[in-house]
């Protein structure tokens, strides 16, 4: 939204498609030189008045729209019927080509990925589009130090957290060309034909511990979304909720690095999919694999996001004295003025049409 190598209780992302990058280095630049120059729709503030229309689309557009999200959302779930049905039509009905689509499936998986973020492809019409779809705005004040470390807490994960993939075509508007933010994500998404090739492309990289000190040693920024899968399970419609009062772990490697922490929250996050409130068998079965396993649905009943606004507010920043071993005291201290944060941002930014609660679990 894992590596076995990360243990949940670490409060380390946990099946967390998070893609954000912004700029490059000198070798990604080269390979993206010939990138068109970003278009974007308004987005330090919504432009039309609270509980308004959404932007209106032509046909043709939401149809793209809602076909390309829809098998963004809803890929996993499909690999998983048609991928076994294929291989018996392959076997049973001797059918050359459902042997075919499935040795092509086969190949996807392990055909080798860079995890070298394509600015061309997040600057495409594809995130226009989707950003349209969403009338997705962004307020942006924080601005990073140079040669400093910073950690990104996102809230919330959401049902999939397409807000936060759409985020990766605003990044450089918000932080600049010269700054790289690197998500995690599940492993079991690197294994997923067409999945690992499109989060590759985000920059993307697997949720272990290898992917972790390598972002921060090389002078990237981290993204995390902390209340990871479990947090899934906590969509409600009439209230915003956040797991994170036991997602220490991710603070306490924060201050070792010496990572300053900046919390991002995506409202209507939560409100592009529908879920049933009783869904306590599938979370301890997603917790045990460390992915998702959930019952949801958007439009026409599918894995199509239902349209709400998106807003991304980047409003606060969490200074952090590096410490190689940190207490538990200075644990909990960093902890509480990052909730506090998150709390005040949630209220400061909180568009007019949105009156549910936060509350941090």
């Amino acid at each position: 939204r894992a590596s076995s190598a990360l243990d949940l209780s670490q409060g380390l992302e946990r099946g967390v498609p998070r893609t954000a990058m912004a700029g490059g280095d000198a070798s990604s630049a080269t390979d993206n030189g010939d990138a068109p120059p970003l278009e974007f729709h308004e987005g330090t503030q919504p432009t039309r008045e609270a509980g308004g229309p959404m932007p209106p689309m032509t046909v043709a557009e939401e149809t793209l729209a809602m076909v390309s999200l829809g098998l963004l959302c809803g890929l996993p779930y499909m690999l998983v019927i048609f991928a076994p049905l294929l291989l018996i039509v392959a076997l049973v009905m001797q059918s050359k080509l459902a042997g075919l689509m499935f040795a092509a499936l086969v190949v996807a998986s392990i055909w080798p990925i860079d995890h070298k973020p394509n600015l061309k492809f997040m600057r495409s019409y594809w995130f226009a589009l989707w950003r349209k779809y969403l009338d997705y705005s962004w307020h942006c004040t924080v601005k990073l130090e140079k040669g400093q470390k910073h950690v990104f807490l996102e809230f919330p994960h959401g049902v999939v957290p397409v807000a936060q993939i759409v985020s990766a075509s605003v990044m450089e508007e918000c932080f600049g060309p010269d700054v790289m933010i690197c998500g995690l994500g599940a492993s079991v998404l690197f294994s997923l034909p067409g999945l690992r090739q499109f989060y590759s492309a985000l920059g993307l990289r697997p949720a272990d511990k290898k992917s972790i000190k390598k972002i921060l040693s090389i002078g990237q920024q981290l993204a995390v979304t902390p209340g990871g899968v479990a947090e899934m399970f906590l969509v409600r419609e009439d209230e915003d909720r956040l797991l994170f009062s036991p997602r220490k772990g991710i603070i306490k490697n924060a201050i070792r690095e010496g990572a300053h922490l900046v919390p991002v929250y995506f409202y209507n996050n939560n409100q592009l999919f529908k879920v049933p409130q009783t869904n306590s068998m599938f979370e301890k079965i997603s917790r045990k694999m460390r992915t998702s396993i959930f019952i949801f649905w958007g439009r026409f009943f599918l894995p199509i996001p239902l349209r709400h606004r998106i807003k991304m507010a980047v409003t606060e920043l969490v200074k952090v004295q590096q410490c190689d071993n940190p207490t538990d005291d200075q644990v909990n201290e960093v902890h509480a003025r990052v909730v506090e944060a998150v709390k005040r941002m949630y209220e400061q930014n909180r568009p007019e049409e949105i009156a549910r609660p936060l509350v941090v679990t």
